[in-house]
């Protein structure tokens, strides 16, 4: 018995086995900046309306840079650090050799995004607070097994499947977050 859920385009949940299943051409694992990167670059090679899913561990665009100390900045010129052509809001109003704060960093890990969509028509779905388990092929296209992790796990979300076209496997470098070390003005 499957349900169609229309508010979110052509996926489907089946009510027996607490499965929810999705279909799209490209699924990208990592939202780090090599899934960011692999978002731009294969958006220009799908037709208008194709479905990109993107699953993550995080809860948004930017990878390691999300959980890093909040006092971040890019070590190199904040202009060679993008998706392809994708130029930076902040370009034109600071200097090319500006080294990139967090905010401005995880502002343009949102700006690229929301512009590929834009400027190519693809349905993009995210799932935020998803493992990626196993990829297989099935029939010429890849059959995906993700779980939910974390609050997304706690909240009841069930585990996705998703059947794509290509799956391209972004995971970057895999950073553990870095944490401020714990000083004491105590002797």
């Amino acid at each position: 018995f499957w349900l169609k859920n229309s508010a979110a385009g052509t996926h489907a949940s089946c009510k027996l086995c607490s499965l929810r299943m999705e279909t799209c051409a490209v699924c990208i694992v990592g939202a780090g900046y090599a899934g960011f990167n692999a978002l731009n670059a294969a958006s220009k090679y799908l037709p208008r309306g194709s479905r990109v899913v993107v699953v993550d561990r995080g809860h948004r665009w930017g990878g390691n840079f999300v959980d890093t100390y909040d006092y971040l900045r890019l070590h190199q010129n904040y202009q060679a650090f993008s998706a392809g052509e994708r130029a930076w809001k902040i370009s034109g109003v600071v200097p090319p050799s500006h080294l990139a704060t967090k905010d401005e960093i995880l502002s343009h890990f949102r700006d690229v995004p929301a512009a590929v969509v834009d400027d190519t028509g693809i349905e993009l779905v995210t799932l935020w607070g998803y493992e990626f388990l196993t990829s297989r092929d099935v029939g010429g296209r890849a059959e995906v097994t993700t779980r939910p992790i974390g609050s997304v796990a706690a909240a009841g979300a069930p585990p996705v499947t998703i059947t794509a076209d290509r799956v391209i496997v972004a995971t970057g470098a895999d950073v553990s977050p870095k944490r401020p070390l714990a000083l004491s003005a105590v002797a």
